[in-house]
């Protein structure tokens, strides 16, 4: 596995290097940069996670209660928590819950949240200040945005009645944008102090992502287009919606993997990692150019160019 820092728009610097052992690894660089949660499946299927310390080389294994599923973990803005999607066995069934851990590997426990929480890939995010926002019901049916406050427990709904899918956090912590569960698959932005939406667009096949750009001025949607299993990037204006560039189909990029699109520092080009179809190895990392909707491929992962980058890379530690 590959850990790596770039300029705004700059050429891509390793800056470290180390194997992780297991399988379905997924994950999460904290928002400071200083730490890599990575979640990998045991022999038997089951979830374990580990803090890696960039600087230090060293790790720490999160002491968390066996789980029947377990998704990738969420880091607090602060970089202090983890809040972790997970499956839990009770006497009902299975049900959706979201786990809390502390940076150093100690176990918090599970969120005491009012509704029912709806367990999948970018349905829980950190807001500024404090509060989890999470997609999750009371009544049949219906996947709502809630907040709840982790210190004091209190939870109230904030976006009702959307059908909520996937999140994505405006940086200044008001507004979320969110894809729909069901047809028509559309992303809308809304307020979470008003609970006021905005139709942002449709798209024929589902959404991957959708991101904020760093500064919070623009929106990239990555989607799939009816018919197809490629994605397609759509870049819109925060304020007004409006279309900035789009792209025709790229390539496959899995769909709850949401970790594999990123804007890059300076909010110019939205990155994605892309495949030919399910199941197949990724085969490149495409860059896609929020200004215009020009598409290139950054970094072949098929082998020639890519190994040669990865030796020169190598080189420069």
């Amino acid at each position: 596995m590959l850990v790596h820092a770039a300029a705004p728009e700059g050429p891509l610097r390793l800056s470290g290097e180390f194997a992780v052992a297991g399988r379905d690894t997924h994950l999460a660089l904290s928002p400071d940069g200083n730490r890599l949660v990575t979640r990998r499946l045991g022999d038997g299927g089951e979830p374990r996670y580990w803090v890696h310390d960039l600087g230090q080389s060293t790790a720490v294994r999160l002491a968390l209660p066996p789980f029947a599923a377990a998704g990738g973990a969420v880091w607090s803005l602060d970089a202090t928590f983890l809040a972790i999607p997970c499956l839990v066995e009770t006497g009902g069934g299975l049900e959706g819950r979201i786990a809390l851990a502390a940076v150093d590997g100690s176990y918090c426990g599970h969120l005491a949240t009012v509704a029912r929480f709806s367990y999948g890939p970018g349905r829980v995010a950190w807001l500024p200040g404090g509060p989890l926002a999470f997609v999750g019901s009371c009544r049949p049916m219906t996947w709502d945005i809630y907040l709840h406050w982790v210190t004091s427990g209190e939870e109230w709904l904030a976006v009702p009645g959307v059908l909520a899918d996937g999140l994505a956090v405006h940086p200044e912590g008001r507004r979320v944008a969110y894809s729909t569960a069901i047809r028509p698959w559309r992303v809308e932005i809304a307020d979470l102090a008003t609970g006021e939406r905005v139709e942002v667009g449709r798209y024929g096949a589902g959404v991957t992502a959708a991101l904020w750009s760093p500064d919070g001025g623009r929106l990239a949607v990555v989607h799939r287009r009816h018919g197809s299993d490629l994605a397609a990037v759509s870049v819109y204006e925060a304020g007004s919606g409006v279309l900035v560039a789009g792209t025709g189909e790229i390539a496959w990029v899995d769909p709850v993997a949401g970790n594999q699109v990123a804007w890059s520092a300076g909010g110019r080009h939205v990155f994605l990692v892309g495949g030919v179809e399910s199941g197949q190895p990724p085969k490149a990392i495409y860059r896609v150019d929020g200004e215009t909707g020009e598409v290139t491929t950054w970094l072949d992962l098929t082998g020639g160019e890519g190994e040669d980058r990865l030796r020169d890379l190598r080189a420069t530690l």
